[in-house]
């Protein structure tokens, strides 16, 4: 699933705007392009959305459980009815070999807990903001 332009920290889809959503291209980990890896590992996911699934797919020695890699996120279309909170639906795939390599390039041998906090800085209290 590859994407063009700018990664919206809140995607357009689900009502984010341009001003201060959108992510700059080099803060990605790793120096690559992360935004189609993003979409890759996590649809049209919010950030907190994302964080709430690496805490349920970490395994007990705080990795990646194998079963993270074998399901995509499919987020149910809720969200224009403002009513009503999104639903995410986790769907199995055959994808395994490009959920895994979009892992790896995104994050490499970064800890569950470490991907999490730094979707926290970046993409929830968007530290990046205040730099100089």
């Amino acid at each position: 699933m590859e994407r063009g332009g700018s990664h919206h920290i809140l995607p357009r889809s689900r009502g984010g705007g341009d001003k201060d959503n959108t992510y700059p291209d080099d803060r990605w980990p790793n120096g690559l392009d992360g935004h189609r890896y993003w979409h890759t590992l996590f649809e049209n996911m919010k950030a907190s959305e994302v964080v709430g699934k690496l805490w349920n797919y970490m395994d007990k020695n705080g990795g990646l459980s194998e079963n993270f890699f074998y399901v995509r996120f499919r987020v149910l279309k809720p969200w224009k009815d403002k009513r009503v909170d999104s639903k995410i639906k986790d769907i199995k795939t055959t994808k395994t070999k490009k959920r895994r390599d979009a892992w790896q390039a995104l994050f490499g041998d970064l800890r569950v807990e470490e991907v999490i906090d730094w979707i926290e800085r970046e993409f929830i209290r968007k530290e990046w903001l205040n730099a100089p």
